[in-house]
């Protein structure tokens, strides 16, 4: 099963967080997202990863519209994510460079930056 990372900083995680809602600009990069499917959030700016968390809704235009304007953010595709199962403590980029390696990362580029589409699975025939 995929799992998806959504980014975000320290103006937009406390809201991320709060609302159980994470958001993207890149709605196609994020399509075959589903419902049950695994999801992260990584905080650019701490290097840390939070989750796992579950998508509870698809990927979906302004669920919540007005949300991330404090932090000036647009993002328009969202999901609603359960956290129930998220670890306690969020794993540091430095923990994770001991795992990304052995995954299959695909990075999108569209208008001259990185969307970071993660798919935390091995690419076919890798162990």
């Amino acid at each position: 099963m995929p799992a998806f990372i959504y980014l975000c900083n320290m103006a937009t995680e406390g809201e991320c967080l709060d609302r159980m809602l994470f958001g993207t600009n890149a709605a196609d990069s994020y399509s075959s997202l589903d419902v049950g499917d695994r999801v992260f959030l990584y905080n650019y700016e701490l290097g840390i990863l939070r989750g796992p968390f579950v998508a509870t809704t698809k990927s979906t235009p302004n669920l919540v519209p007005g949300a991330w304007r404090k932090s000036k953010g647009r993002f328009p595709w969202q999901i609603r994510v359960d956290g129930s199962g998220a670890f306690k403590t969020p794993l540091r980029a430095d923990d994770l460079a001991a795992i990304i390696p052995k995954l299959f990362i695909r990075r999108l580029y569209r208008h001259h930056q990185a969307l970071f589409v993660f798919l935390l699975h091995p690419p076919d025939g890798a162990e």
